[in-house]
């Protein structure tokens, strides 16, 4: 079993602590993961977050350029949608709405745990995410954070 924390900034997503943040327009961030030879699975946990007043912008995650799931933060409220096909699971859980985690005075956040797992994933995986908020930070964002994957 191999395991690796990501702690890298990415391209288009902001490092903002140890939370990758995705704001603009389209934003798109990609971290690929190298698999050891003989990996039969990997595994990708990572908790998604939608603070400050999102309405209704979606969140898309992908693998390998695909995309797996949908997340929609509509004032706190959560919408999850599994697009994902064979060989690729996705799991949802811890989901928390209206949560004060931003920095605004709304109180609208909300935050989702997944777990994603490709079965023979080959020589790397590339998690992805991409966002369709129009805002600045200071005013709504989705941020990735506590990103872990291991393969088997």
């Amino acid at each position: 079993m191999s395991s690796a924390t990501a702690v890298l900034p990415l391209f288009g997503l902001t490092l903002l602590g140890a939370m990758f943040v995705t704001a603009a327009l389209q934003s798109r961030g990609r971290l690929p993961f190298a698999v050891p030879e003989g990996a039969t699975t990997a595994t990708l946990t990572f908790d998604l977050l939608g603070i400050d007043d999102l309405s209704g912008d979606t969140a898309s995650i992908m693998i390998n350029g695909q995309e797996v799931a949908l997340y929609a933060d509509n004032h706190g409220n959560i919408t999850t949608t599994d697009l994902s096909g064979s060989g690729v699971t996705v799991e949802v859980s811890q989901l928390y709405n209206n949560d004060p985690m931003g920095a605004g005075s709304h109180g609208h956040d909300s935050r989702a745990t997944y777990t994603i797992t490709v079965d023979n994933p080959g020589e790397t995986v590339t998690f992805g995410v991409a966002s369709g908020t129009g805002q600045p930070i200071s005013e709504e964002f989705y941020a990735i954070d506590d990103v872990n994957f291991v393969t088997g």
